[in-house]
């Protein structure tokens, strides 16, 4: 007895003649498949929820919210070390990331961020507001990016910092080489 196979299959039992047999057995393959495909049939919406509205964010679920777009999707990125240590809990908040492209051709990427000035997100304070000692001038400090970009052959699979050594970054390419980048002296801009 196969410990995966199925307890309750379902078989068509087809009589008949041998060719209107496979005939028949052929238009019930087709009406399943006919049937699976309508059935899976949805478009996604990601800004709509499964009842149709519109989705939005809970700002009290959040400390911090920013959006950051870019030209093409960047779907692996890494933190770089820098100066100001782990553990940071004081607004606003600074750091380096570096994340690379999988863009169409010649336009992939692989791009230092230096995001500072990341602020509190705004929140409408129904309480008493004694919890919360921080500057007022913490929260509304105005965020600020910078940028550099190497041009980058095929696009990046994954991004990873060396902890050791900020602004050494390896890249692997889906081409199937694994890149060094040497971007201290622009890490050591901070």
């Amino acid at each position: 007895l196969d410990a995966f196979e199925d307890e309750y299959m379902e078989e068509d039992v087809v009589v008949g003649d041998e060719g209107e047999g496979e005939e028949h057995a052929r238009r019930l393959i087709e009406a399943d498949m006919e049937a699976e495909t309508l059935s899976n049939t949805r478009v996604q919406d990601p800004r709509r929820n499964a009842k149709g509205g519109e989705l939005d964010f809970d700002p009290r679920a959040y400390r911090m919210l920013h959006r950051l777009g870019s030209d093409w999707p960047c779907l692996s990125f890494d933190f770089v070390r820098d100066a100001g240590g782990g553990g940071r809990t004081r607004f606003p908040h600074a750091l380096l990331a570096a994340c690379g492209t999988q863009a169409v051709g010649d336009a992939n990427r692989l791009t230092l961020l230096k995001l500072e000035g990341l602020g509190r997100l705004e929140q409408d304070s129904d309480d008493d507001g004694s919890d919360e000692s921080d500057d007022d001038d913490d929260r509304h400090a105005d965020a600020t990016a910078d940028h550099v970009a190497f041009g980058h052959p095929g696009g990046v699979n994954r991004v990873a910092a060396c902890e050791r050594a900020p602004g050494l970054v390896a890249t692997w390419s889906d081409r199937g080489a694994v890149l060094v980048w040497d971007a201290r002296p622009e890490c050591e801009d901070e």
